[in-house]
């Protein structure tokens, strides 16, 4: 048997040293031939790695920045609107604007094995805010089942659960932006994922423009108010999604589909700025994502009940990505109902509310200046169509957008 330590596979101590010289002395003295000295060596190697699992070195303790990361992102935009001013979220404001549309600061912390906080801060548009402040804990070794607790994303759909920094379209469908705000909701969730699909979840997010490792099912139980308003009754929301990512063809491309459900009682201000009105807040949705490898599509559909009103919103994108560096993407989106998240005031007969129809199509380019750097253009047409109890008239609004994305 040949010494492991002899030839430098592992570091040789001074004891051993010495005693391997002596080894060597004897074989030149005639007193050792060389295979008892192979034996003698090979006998020791034996003695000190069982000597080493018997007592182990105790583990080296982690410093902070082993189990501390911090990241984030900064959007700078260029809008211009070519159709200002105009009756809808973007009226008082000018034809063009730059603004800091997110600067975000993500900080994730992995105290044990099992345990993960995870915070993230927008200092975006002159203003601070907790995006995101949660715990999740892996109930099971094999990270398969993890509960988390706290302010963080609404499991619903493929777009309310995807970050901003992986989104292709400068803003999100108006059905996820309006009925879900700010994507966020503070509750309790927890997570299956099977340990097959959990490297496909997070490959998506990687490199594919999906949401990531939101389970193959998750069922939790939110304030239901959004991250504005402040717990304003005592039922909470449902929640509950289902996805099951998958690869196909040769170069093993990635797609999911998915199904999610959304049960609440939601108070806002209608009519009145000192009084809330309770409403019932469901609605049902589906969604389907192919990465471009070159062509590829996503798609989502949900339809619903909210402020006294039907609703129902879809959109489908198509993405060609021709290049490594480049990804075009062509989304058109229909919306009917009502705005949940504009506290949308009763009309003059005091007994209805103004639900309208919305439709949009955006065409852009999303190019990868290099790893950390990302330069979209995009062009919107949005038609809107009020309800004649509005007392609106439909009204066409267009507008081009250029934002520089730098992640680190």
């Amino acid at each position: 048997m040949v010494s492991a330590w002899a030839d430098g596979a592992k570091p040789v101590s001074p004891d051993r040293a010495y005693i391997d010289s002596v080894i060597d002395s004897m074989v030149k003295a005639g007193t050792l031939t060389q295979d008892q000295a192979a034996q003698m060596k090979g006998d020791a190697d034996a003695a000190a790695e069982a000597a080493a699992k018997a007592n182990p070195a105790p583990p080296k303790k982690k410093s902070w920045n082993d189990w501390i990361t911090v990241g984030g992102y900064t959007q700078g935009q260029f809008n211009y609107y070519a159709d200002a001013p105009n009756p809808d979220h973007k009226a008082g404001k000018p034809s063009d604007e730059f603004l800091v549309r997110r600067a975000r600061i993500v900080v994730k912390a992995n105290p044990t094995d099992r345990a993960h906080f995870g915070f993230e801060g927008d200092f975006g548009q002159g203003a601070a805010t907790v995006i995101q402040a949660d715990l999740t804990y892996d109930v099971t070794a094999d990270h398969a089942w993890r509960a988390d607790l706290g302010q963080q994303y609404v499991p619903f759909g493929f777009e309310v659960p995807q970050s901003s920094s992986v989104r292709l379209p400068l803003e999100f469908s108006y059905m996820g932006s309006k009925e879900f705000p700010g994507q966020h909701d503070t509750g309790l969730v927890l997570y299956y994922t099977s340990p097959s699909d959990h490297a496909l979840l997070a490959r998506s997010k990687a490199s594919e423009y999906g949401a990531g490792d939101f389970g193959n099912f998750a069922i939790g139980l939110f304030n239901g108010e959004g991250t504005s308003i402040s717990e304003a009754n005592s039922q909470k929301a449902l929640s509950l999604r289902a996805c099951k990512p998958f690869e196909f063809g040769s170069d093993h491309n990635y797609g999911e589909v998915g199904a999610s459900y959304w049960d609440n009682t939601y108070n806002t201000y209608v009519g009145s700025a000192t009084t809330m009105s309770q409403f019932e807040d469901r609605m049902w949705g589906v969604h389907a994502f192919i990465a471009p490898r070159p062509l590829g599509i996503q798609a989502e559909y949900s339809s619903g009940k909210t402020l006294g009103s039907d609703l129902t919103g879809w959109y489908v994108m198509g993405l060609w990505r021709p290049g490594s560096s480049d990804t075009v993407f062509l989304r058109y989106e229909d919306y009917d109902g009502l705005a949940k998240a504009s506290n949308p005031t009763v009309s003059a007969s005091g007994s209805s509310l103004t639900p309208f129809t919305r439709h949009d199509t955006s065409i852009g380019l999303a190019h990868m200046i290099d790893s950390n750097t990302r330069l979209t253009l995009e062009y919107d047409w949005e038609n809107v169509d009020a309800e004649p109890i509005a007392h609106l008239s439909s009204y066409t609004n267009s507008q081009f957008g250029a934002r520089l994305m730098v992640s680190y």
